[in-house]
């Protein structure tokens, strides 16, 4: 400062600048503003669950696998067509399905009856030939003598109402030597006046294989259980076993006969029908 200079106050301004600062204009008054929609993120369509198998990567291999030749031969080609036109596969004729369905259709049209006849021929086995026994006799027939008896016994175990047991008790007696041999057990079947058949089950028997003797009686002992009505007028058909032999060799039993007496022998058409 100089002498010149009338004094002045140490916080006065320098000549020359006003006294007080210039007044800074007002600030705009800023309204709020209302907040703006978040814009939503999308995400594509991915799997959730279940988890999807891990990628295996390709870099992961330690060693490509070889390719392995393909030694099969190649199908013959057919030849090209002429002109370079396909022509149309032949069409496969209808005749043979047609005539198929015509015989399935018939089948089914005809079943019925068809079934009902085969069940009335296998019924009365018209191709038996049928040998009657009167009741309490005997009946010789191929080298052996056959006699049956039939009566009702007491249920073994438990029946249901209705049902009767029967016992059937079959002697055999061989006429001849022959006729011991023939030990080949018979097949047995009760059948009442209107050929309702019903099985029967052989339990025991005491025939000899060995040392059976001629003339001597062996039996088997046989049950089966019928309805009450028709448990005394059933009748026993007896089957008999005219071709297996107890001293034919083994190799042999399953031989074929090749003589036609043997051959119709096979075929077990002879029943015996016990009367009662």
């Amino acid at each position: 400062m100089s002498q010149n200079e009338p004094g002045r106050d140490w916080f006065a301004p320098p000549p020359g600048q006003p006294d007080t600062e210039p007044v800074a204009p007002p600030r705009p008054v800023r309204r709020p503003q209302p907040p703006r929609p978040r814009p939503r993120r999308t995400f594509p369509d991915q799997r959730v669950w279940p988890p999807a198998p891990p990628v295996e990567s390709v870099e992961g291999a330690t060693q490509p696998f070889p390719a392995l030749p393909d030694t099969r031969p190649l199908p013959p080609r057919a030849p090209g067509p002429v002109g370079g036109v396909a022509e149309p596969p032949p069409r496969r004729p209808r005749t043979l399905l047609m005539g198929v369905a015509a015989a399935v259709a018939l089948v089914l049209a005809a079943g019925a009856p068809t079934v009902d006849a085969y069940l009335f021929y296998k019924g009365g086995q018209p191709s038996d030939i049928v040998h009657t026994v009167a009741a309490g006799k005997e009946k010789t027939f191929e080298h052996v003598s056959w006699q049956a008896s039939i009566e009702t016994m007491k249920a073994p175990q438990p029946t249901p109402p209705g049902r009767q047991w029967v016992k059937i008790v079959v002697t055999r007696k061989g006429v001849d030597a022959t006729g011991i041999r023939l030990t080949g057990r018979p097949e047995l079947e009760l059948r009442d006046r209107a050929g309702r058949a019903w099985a029967v089950e052989i339990t025991e028997d005491d025939v000899a294989i060995d040392d059976a003797v001629v003339g001597k009686p062996y039996t088997y002992t046989a049950n089966a259980v019928v309805p009450e009505g028709v448990a005394g007028e059933v009748e026993l058909r007896l089957r008999p076993d005219t071709t297996y032999r107890s001293d034919t060799p083994t190799d042999q039993l399953l031989a074929v006969p090749t003589d036609p007496a043997e051959q119709e022998k096979a075929k077990h058409k002879d029943v015996l029908v016990f009367r009662r």
